[in-house]
């Protein structure tokens, strides 16, 4: 289990919730795998959620509920085909979200499935990470300009007009770009390999 601690060390400098999450699933594995199971759903949820949010998206989808559950999302998210339904991402999700139900609604203990989900989560969580931060790094070597928002060399204002009479400034507000976590998410459950 020491790819759970080195998943948690790297996860623990980019997303403190997410490893804090992960340590509890795999703390519960030996001894309570029904608490594991509920675990992995909450890391699920949270990165669907973290996607949703960073979209503006989470309004739109539909739930009974207050809070849209895993289920919604997941099939939000499939609707909308960034999780393509029927790929090994989306296969991984469901199974997690099943789980998750069986040992709530059913108090179905089964430790077989919290280990088989388990290395697989972490390994998509991983995965995310890694894309996140390789898109980070590759936007933070471009500079994103809207070229509609131009800086006046001389006076610090932003304007629209003709750009002759303007420089492009590094500190003018960035171009409406996709977060980092967005195109990592997208990237990642579409081409995610077990």
């Amino acid at each position: 289990m020491d790819f759970i601690h080195d998943f948690a060390q790297k996860c623990m400098n980019k997303d403190e919730v997410l490893a804090k999450l992960a340590e509890k699933a795999a703390e519960y594995l030996d001894n309570d795998s029904n608490a594991s199971l509920i675990k992995q759903g909450m890391m699920l949820e949270f990165i669907f959620k973290k996607y949703l949010i960073a979209t503006s998206q989470l309004n739109n989808v539909k739930s009974n509920y207050s809070d849209p559950t895993l289920d919604d999302m997941l099939l939000f998210l499939s609707r909308i085909s960034v999780i393509p339904k029927f790929s090994e991402a989306y296969l991984l999700c469901d199974q997690i979200r099943k789980n998750r139900n069986d040992a709530v609604h059913n108090f179905k203990e089964s430790s077989d499935d919290a280990r088989q989900t388990f290395p697989k989560l972490i390994r998509l969580c991983d995965d995310l990470l890694f894309r996140s931060s390789r898109i980070n790094n590759a936007q933070a070597a471009t500079t994103w300009t809207n070229p509609s928002l131009i800086q006046r060399a001389d006076s610090g204002n932003y304007f629209n007009e003709p750009e002759s009479a303007y420089c492009v400034s590094e500190s003018a507000p960035s171009y409406n770009a996709k977060s980092s976590f967005v195109m990592a998410f997208e990237e990642c459950m579409r081409d995610f390999n077990l």
